[in-house]
């Protein structure tokens, strides 16, 4: 079974066998070695699995990063000073 998006690209492909989706793999990779680089554009294979995993690994670390950052910020003197004086108005 195979689906489209609105804009004629492949969205799924549900392959009968696993010798199929091989072959077609590998025929896509052929294509991809054998055009040229600035003029034709690759096609490119996306799966599910793959992407989820990345959409989770990368969202892993953007939190990582903006803890670090915001531990980074609450060093700074200004946070200090900030902090001393909202306790004072408190």
């Amino acid at each position: 079974m195979v689906f489209y998006d609105r804009y004629n690209d492949l969205l799924y492909f549900d392959s009968p066998s696993v010798n199929l989706l091989i072959s077609i793999l590998f025929a896509i990779l052929d294509h991809n070695y054998q055009i040229s680089k600035e003029e034709d554009q690759q096609f490119l294979c996306f799966f599910k699995p793959l992407l989820e995993k990345q959409a989770a690994t990368t969202l892993f670390q953007q939190m990582y990063r903006a803890k670090l950052f915001r531990s980074k910020l609450q060093k700074l003197p200004i946070d200090l000073i900030i902090r001393k004086r909202a306790t004072l108005c408190i």
